[in-house]
Order: structure tokens, then C-alpha cells, then sequence
């Protein structure tokens, strides 16, 4: 039982958020008595009790109830957690060969405040007791954070992303580091794809009527059936090719600012197209531009690139009726026949 009887609502949102991001890098020790191991990694254990508790209490999360999941589902949820689990004992038997604390008082001060100022609601203590998340878990939940930060700032120093790492990316993805021209329109959209003559007179009255003075916004407010501009006055905002088909892109990117277009007749129907802005011209960033960006997502590559190189390093016994590993990899999975029983 919780020592204390209140959560905030708001802080538990922040708990149920963490436990998700940072799931890959918390262990559950304490969280249940059940000793059903699953896996060994350099001789800690992990039981299928942890990995239940943690799948059962992400899917809570996103609306889904655990226990009526289908095999291969629980079985992918299953895999996450525990993949993230092998990772948490390998990244803190890291820290511990290198003799890094990662968790100093001043870290551990924060934590305590942040746990104390988690437990205020008894609704929710009730939803972290039903699914067996106790006071301590807590606690690992909130410095797992810490733990994960630590290991990507160790990583970078390990493995710096180099000025030729970052160059041969940038030749090798330029395409990602262009954007693409785009214009600012409004639309007024009727009909559909069968183009009725009828339907052609009657948006042509409407361009009529906007011709003549009145309001375009009103107008597409009125008669338009586009449902994601037809309660705004039309207004599209920044469009870009490749959306609405190239007869609408041809009318629409020949429009200067405040131009109207005649009816154009796309495979979605017909259009008046009103420019509310000039067209901006396709735009190419610089590798120096391009630099920070490149920068971090190498980062995150030599990430996920020593994660992996700790798990094929590891020494990992698992069972064979219920899980896979692959030692050439570092991939692990939680076969689909595995019968999970949330402990109780």
C-alpha cells in the first residue's frame, strides 16, 4: 500500500506519459513476488510477472484492456517492454563498470519531490495499486529519465558525430532538405466525380456572386463540401502539390495574390480557388543549414547503435518455449503462444 493517499491527476498524466517514453529503460524490481523468469541478462533476472505488469499497465494507457488482447498483440506489447527491460540492466551495468552515478543527491532530491508531489488523489492510487505500480516503480519510472540522458551524453562522447558523417548524410538525403513550393488558397469545392452539369451552373452562379461583391468566406461557408475548409470561409491555408491532383495544382500555383480562378473540374468535383497569398518557390537547405538537424539524427543513430551493441555483448539466457533471441542481432521477442498472467 501507498504511505500516502492523494495523486494530482495532472502529475499522473506526466507518470503514465513517462512510463511510456521511458519504458526501454526502467526494471521492475519489487513489483511483484512471482519468480516465472523469462530472462537472465548478466545474471539479473527478468520475470514474465515484470514484463506482464508493465504491458498490462501501457495498454491501460491507450484505452485497451490487457487481458483481452489477442496472442500476437500482447505478444508485440510483451516484446517492447521486455526488450526495454534488457536494455535498462545493460545501460545501468554501464554506468556501473564506468563507476558514473548517474542518480546524485541532487537528482535524488528532485525525484523525492516529484513523487511527493504525485500522490494526492486516491482515484488514481487506486488505478497505480490495481495495476501493481507501487511507490518505488515510481520512483524508477522518474529516474529513468535521468538514466537515458546520461547514456545518450555518454554516447556522443564515445561515438562524436564527425563533419563527414554529417556530409555524406546530407549528399545521401538531400531530398529530405527541400521544401517543397507551396501557396496559400481558399476554396469553395461542389459535386463530386461524376462532374453533373447541374452542379456546374450552380457553382458557376456562386463565382458569379463573388464577382459581383459578395463575401467569398460567407459563400464556402454556404455551399462548400470540402469538410475541412467549409466552416472557415474555404480557407485551406498552405497547400502543396500532390493533394487535390494536377488540375487543381496547375490552377491553383498560376494564382497571384487575391486572384480568383475560374471553376476548375478535378476527379473530386469542381472548385473556385481563391489565392490569399503568392506563390512561395520550392527552397533547398544548405548543409550548413542542414547541419543541427543531420547532426541529431546521427546522434540518435550511434543511440540506438551502441543499445544494440550492449545487447549482443551481454551474456543472455532466456526461455526457449517462450522467447526468441537472436545473439548476432541483440533482438529479443516474446513468442505469440506465451500465456501472460497478470500476478495478482
Amino acid at each position: 500500500m501507498f504511505k500516502k493517499e492523494k495523486m494530482s491527476s495532472k502529475i499522473f498524466v506526466s507518470v503514465c506519459c513517462l512510463v511510456i517514453v521511458f519504458v526501454g529503460l526502467f526494471s521492475l524490481a519489487g513489483c511483484g513476488e512471482k519468480k516465472d523468469i523469462f530472462v537472465t541478462v548478466d545474471g539479473t533476472e527478468i520475470t514474465l510477472d515484470q514484463v506482464d505488469q508493465m504491458a498490462a499497465f501501457v495498454a491501460l494507457q491507450y484505452g485497451m484492456d490487457y487481458s483481452t488482447l489477442d496472442a500476437a498483440l500482447k505478444a508485440n506489447l510483451e516484446t517492447s517492454m521486455l526488450s526495454y527491460l534488457v536494455e535498462d540492466r545493460l545501460i545501468k551495468a554501464y554506468f556501473e563498470s564506468k563507476d558514473i552515478t548517474v542518480i546524485t543527491d541532487e537528482i535524488k532530491k528532485l525525484v523525492d519531490e516529484q513523487i511527493a508531489n504525485a500522490l494526492e488523489t486516491p482515484d488514481v492510487q487506486k488505478q497505480l495499486e490495481d495495476n501493481h505500480i507501487s511507490e518505488d516503480t515510481l520512483r524508477i519510472v522518474f529516474e529513468a529519465q535521468f538514466y537515458n540522458q546520461e547514456y545518450q551524453k555518454q554516447v556522443n562522447l564515445d561515438t562524436p558525430v564527425s563533419d563527414k558523417e554529417i556530409s555524406e548524410y546530407y549528399d545521401e538525403h538531400k531530398a529530405e532538405f527541400v521544401t517543397p513550393s507551396s501557396i496559400s488558397v481558399s476554396q469553395i469545392m461542389m459535386g463530386d466525380s461524376t462532374h453533373d452539369e447541374a452542379v456546374r451552373a450552380q457553382i458557376e452562379e456562386v463565382r458569379q456572386r463573388i464577382l459581383d461583391g459578395e463575401d467569398f468566406a460567407a459563400l464556402a461557408n454556404e455551399f462548400s463540401i470540402d469538410p475541412a475548409s467549409n466552416t472557415v470561409g474555404g480557407n485551406m491555408g498552405s497547400i502543396t502539390k500532390g493533394v487535390w491532383g494536377t488540375a487543381f495544382d496547375d490552377v491553383a500555383f498560376s494564382l497571384t495574390n487575391g486572384a480568383l480562378s475560374e471553376v476548375v473540374e478535378s476527379e473530386y468535383g469542381f472548385h473556385i480557388i481563391l489565392a490569399t497569398g503568392d506563390v512561395i518557390e520550392e527552397q533547398a537547405q544548405s548543409l550548413e543549414q542542414a547541419k543541427t538537424t543531420i547532426s541529431n539524427i546521427l546522434q540518435t543513430s550511434h543511440f540506438e547503435e551502441a543499445l544494440t551493441q550492449l545487447r549482443k555483448d551481454a551474456k543472455i539466457k532466456f526461455d526457449e518455449d517462450r522467447v526468441e533471441y537472436n545473439a548476432e542481432t541483440g533482438i529479443i521477442s516474446v513468442k505469440a503462444t506465451t500465456e501472460a498472467a497478470i500476478s495478482k
